[in-house]
């Protein structure tokens, strides 16, 4: 297992993601797909849905400390503009201190 560290990136053994699309619907969506769904078990559901709020934090902390890197909806065109780049510690450092804060 890879620890997770400003080492980690600097090695560029482990990066941030360049963009994370991310779509989180509500929780009555995520239950209407469930009951309409009849192709799968969906055991893992519950922990799911339990996940989304954390997930969404996460992924706000990231963009909070780095514009635009996490688009809440499928863009329609390519994204504008440079990501910084994802070995960045500093920016590894900053994402972990905003949810330190959370």
């Amino acid at each position: 297992m890879v620890e997770l560290d400003g080492t980690t990136l600097q090695r560029k053994a482990l990066g941030i993601a360049d963009l994370v699309a991310r779509v989180v619907p509500s929780e009555s969506v995520l239950r209407t797909h469930r009951s309409g769904d009849t192709t799968g078990t969906r055991r893992n559901f519950e922990t799911h849905v339990h996940l989304a709020a954390p997930l969404k934090e996460w992924y706000e902390a990231l963009n909070d400390v780095d514009p635009g890197r996490v688009v809440w909806k499928w863009p329609e065109e390519p994204l504008p503009g440079k990501r910084r780049e994802r070995y960045d510690s500093e920016l590894f450092d900053a994402w972990t201190d905003r949810l330190l804060t959370l």
